[in-house]
């Protein structure tokens, strides 16, 4: 039985005394990837940015009871998205991730950064070493 079903079962059975305890022990931390979309003009000089709103990144209990992690969401998020490089060649808290470089037909260019935000640092390191395999 997950948690949800647990608490359901409680309160189902009137213990709010347990039901409370249960719902202090789910995780709280909200973990957010957020993108930026660069525009780089043919000299190589940045023009223009669009930044797009976060995205959670969360595991519910289903894909808990599947042993998905959030880990492997961030991952999927990021590659889904096109995230292809780090920004640094080692892992340090706070590396972010990038796309190839997007040739346009005006001679522009166009790349794409995504950013962690609220992964414990080891959710991070494991994070760098998918997207990069070091």
């Amino acid at each position: 039985m997950n948690a949800a079903q647990t608490i359901a079962c409680r309160l189902l059975e009137d213990d709010f005394e347990d039901v409370r305890a249960d719902i202090e022990q789910l995780p709280d931390r909200k973990c957010y990837i957020r993108r930026y979309d660069v525009f780089v003009d043919a000299e190589g000089e940045p023009y223009d940015q669009n930044e797009h709103e976060e995205v959670e990144i969360f595991v519910d209990e289903y894909d808990a009871e599947d042993g998905l992690t959030m880990v492997d969401a961030a991952v999927a998020h990021l590659t889904s998205e096109g995230a292809a490089h780090a920004s640094a060649s080692h892992f340090h808290p706070g590396v972010w991730y990038l796309s190839d470089s997007r040739l346009m037909n005006d001679g522009t260019y166009e790349e794409s950064t995504w950013h962690l935000r609220g992964f414990e640092e080891s959710e991070e390191a494991q994070i760098f070493k998918d997207i990069t395999g070091r």
